[in-house]
């Protein structure tokens, strides 16, 4: 979530215009905003990509685990089958 947060926070706060703005004066170029750009997003982007292997593992797990579940949950859910049986008292 903080890698989220932080992503998010440098898109709200990123302002381009004074960079545009040269583009139109002529002293740079719509490519070399691009790049220089490309380099920070990219680098916050890498973090992700760091994360994505405990991600996966995480999501292993919790599919074992939810496997299980679901047998015991399903197995809770059925009636007993003596619950079912008529016993006549005389």
């Amino acid at each position: 979530m903080d890698l989220v947060s932080k992503l998010f926070g440098t898109l709200n706060d990123d302002n381009i215009i004074p960079q545009m703005l040269q583009v139109l004066q002529h002293k740079t170029s719509e490519i070399a905003v691009f790049n220089e750009n490309k380099v920070k997003y990219q680098n916050l982007l890498n973090e992700f990509e760091s994360l994505q292997k405990s991600i996966n593992e995480c999501k292993t797990r919790l599919q074992q685990k939810n496997e299980a579940f679901l047998k015991v949950k399903s197995s809770m859910t059925k009636p007993n089958p003596e619950n079912e049986k008529v016993r006549i008292i005389s």
